[in-house]
């Protein structure tokens, strides 16, 4: 996703309270990739998780994916086509 052109519109990152080791990866990942990354100080769950993305989107469509989906890009890009082509 860090490679697709403009289409993918914005990715936000939750970190919810995981270990040091997974938080210092995500701070170092997202400090040099289009990615916005979230820190929750405890884990709050992938519903109020979901709440502070949405809060924080900038786009208007958005697409919520739990830590173990595997999306290919085939069906990344099916994906895709499904939404209007805008900026945001």
């Amino acid at each position: 996703l860090n490679h697709q052109n403009d289409s993918i519109g914005e990715v936000i990152l939750i970190d919810d309270a995981s270990d040091e080791e997974t938080a210092k990866f995500l701070i170092e990942f997202t400090s040099h990739s289009k990615f916005k990354l979230i820190r929750n100080n405890q884990n709050l769950g992938f519903g109020i998780s979901n709440n502070r993305a949405a809060y924080c989107a900038e786009c208007t469509h958005l697409l919520f994916l739990n830590n173990d989906t595997i999306l290919s890009m085939v069906g990344w890009n099916r994906l895709l086509r499904g939404f209007p082509r805008t900026r945001n």
